[in-house]
């Protein structure tokens, strides 16, 4: 494969070279920076509990050794899952080591589109979980709501993945967890009169909940002991005369396990 100090580092022996890829393009400053704030020792290993919470709602065994990293973006992972080597920089098949960045993936209408493999956007996950050939991505929302717009337009990006990962190894399994307080309303899918999903979340992806609806599957966030002691700032009194900024501000107490409608808008 020539120079093997442009493959990709195999950080972690006992793990795939699925999972030392993905390590590899491990960029993001606020991974590294709490890793050295808490200690590596402490932040490597994701802790029992969480591990667990996830493996029984997806009813898979997470390794206590699991690979993960946060803000981990989609780009990365097709970048990972479009490269069929081992190679850390380009080894593609045309002449001049280039990737074709263009694909044919399924469209909603039941056809293929030619859309770019790499976007060149921030889009991300908050959390990615990876061992052997799994891959977990994970969406949490805390203060915020669930936005089906934007979730909707993650989940499609996913699709693209498996569409991808079909290609580099048909072994590969993909699974979204969203997490967010208990009472916290995540998105649903709707079904269709025929029992057929309006839209692009794969079926791999959700769960029966109740009539002519599915649901993803979700874990509880946990607030620990700021869940009923946290407050929010709300901008009030309309813009001012220049229109730059409102005139007033003011803080209010926040509960995390009020639903969206209760806590007032942001």
């Amino acid at each position: 494969m020539g120079d093997n100090s442009r493959e990709f580092p195999i950080i972690f022996p006992n793990h795939s070279l699925l999972v030392n890829k993905l390590a590899s393009l491990n960029r993001k400053e606020r991974f590294w920076l709490v890793r050295q704030a808490i200690g590596a020792e402490s932040f490597d290993k994701l802790s029992e509990d969480f591990l667990n919470d996830i493996s029984r709602k997806l009813s898979i065994k997470i390794p206590e050794d699991a690979w993960w990293a946060m803000d981990y973006h989609i780009d990365w992972i097709a970048a990972v899952l479009s490269t069929d080597s081992s190679n850390l920089e380009t080894d593609g098949p045309n002449d001049k080591g280039l990737y074709d960045n263009t694909k044919n993936f399924p469209s909603d209408e039941g056809g293929v589109s030619i859309d770019p493999i790499i976007k060149g956007t921030q889009q991300d996950f908050d959390l990615i979980i990876a061992f052997e050939n799994n891959i977990i991505l994970c969406e949490a929302k805390g203060a915020g709501s669930w936005d089906r717009k934007q979730m909707d337009s993650k989940v499609c990006r996913i699709r693209s993945l498996l569409t991808l990962a079909q290609s580099y190894d048909p072994e590969i399994d993909i699974k979204l967890v969203l997490i967010s307080p208990k009472s916290r309303n995540e998105t649903k899918v709707h079904l269709n009169s025929d029992g057929s999903k309006n839209t692009c979340w794969p079926k791999e992806f959700l769960y029966p909940n109740e009539d002519n609806f599915l649901k993803p599957f979700k874990i509880d966030l946990d607030f620990g002991y700021a869940e009923k002691s946290l407050f929010r700032v709300e901008r009030v009194n309309g813009r001012t005369a220049n229109k730059k900024f409102y005139k007033d501000f003011r803080i209010l107490r926040y509960n995390a396990l009020k639903t969206n409608r209760d806590s007032g808008k942001r």
